[in-house]
């Protein structure tokens, strides 16, 4: 037994599992749609661990939902043109969708400080800004990611090989 906290910023995996089966595994694929990710979250015991892949893109725009209080914003690949005497042509209207309430946003920044602090993002945190996270790894070492974010910034970081699942080597991981 651990503090869910702590599960979190170590990355330990049976306390994952347990908490979603303790909450049925019926329940998140509601809040992984509403998060805007494309792909349905099977409904099994593994998908606590990532066994459903999103792309990178859609996975940072979800955690932008932690920082941003629950709302959600669409990302946008050009937020802004400008000409060359500083008019605005064009300005990005994203979409936004209040997803979480304030509380539990606030509480999912709190809990990945922990992942910077003394967790497997502790590196991350080397850099001295307030940080919060999460790391993933999958099992063979294909693909090993990190997703970030400061109260303004959010920015994920992914490392693997795009044409095929080829391991990045022993010990390598989203830290």
């Amino acid at each position: 037994a651990m503090p869910l906290r702590k599960a979190l910023a170590l990355s330990r995996n049976i306390p994952a599992v347990r908490v979603l089966d303790e909450v049925g595994v019926q329940n998140p694929p509601n809040l992984v749609k509403r998060l805007g990710l494309p792909n349905p979250m099977a409904p099994f015991l593994p998908s606590a661990l990532g066994a459903t892949e999103e792309p990178l893109l859609a996975m940072v725009s979800a955690y932008s939902t932690f920082p941003n209080g629950g709302v959600r914003v669409e990302p946008v690949r050009i937020r802004k043109v400008v000409d060359r005497y500083g008019r605005t042509l064009y300005q990005a209207a994203p979409k936004s969708y209040k997803v979480l309430s304030d509380y539990v946003a606030a509480q999912m920044v709190d809990m990945m400080r922990g992942s910077v602090q003394y967790g497997t993002a502790v590196a991350a945190g080397s850099f001295g800004h307030e940080l919060a996270g999460k790391t993933g790894t999958d099992n063979e070492s294909t693909d090993a990611w990190f997703i970030g974010y400061t109260p303004r910034v959010v920015c994920g970081v992914w490392i693997g090989y795009s044409d095929r699942k080829k391991t990045l080597g022993k010990g390598e991981s989203g830290a």
